[in-house]
């Protein structure tokens, strides 16, 4: 948990289309999703660059990461979370990473076979 004044973030691996903060449903492309889930499983720690990369690409790069292509997925992110305030969710630490500044819900899925979600 972030604090009281912190966004509420609601993210869904059935849905990834779409991610509710503080109430409102905002529509994500694929990368943005693959960002705020990468963001989220790090629990309000600092993501490197490289790690994001990996996250969003599926794979690691071998020379250093310039995290230029996440500054634009984090810009759209932006501009669609000023409707839900605090707008304030990503921080960005430009020579290390970025880090989720939102209390985060991320609804647990069965595990059990049988107790699988229906496709479709």
């Amino acid at each position: 948990m972030i604090g009281h004044d912190a966004a509420c973030l609601c993210l869904d691996p059935r849905t990834p289309d779409r991610a509710l903060v503080n109430g409102q449903v905002i529509a994500l492309r694929p990368l943005e999703a693959k960002l705020l889930f990468a963001l989220a499983n790090a629990h309000g720690a600092i993501v490197g660059w490289t790690h994001l990369y990996a996250a969003l690409y599926g794979y690691h790069p071998r020379d250093p990461v310039e995290p230029g292509n996440l500054y634009s997925i984090t810009s759209r992110l932006r501009r669609a979370f000023r409707r839900c305030p605090p707008a304030a969710i990503i921080e960005t630490q430009s020579t290390i990473g970025m880090r989720l500044l939102a209390d985060v819900y991320l609804p647990h899925l069965p595990t059990d076979p049988d107790l699988a979600l229906p496709e479709g």
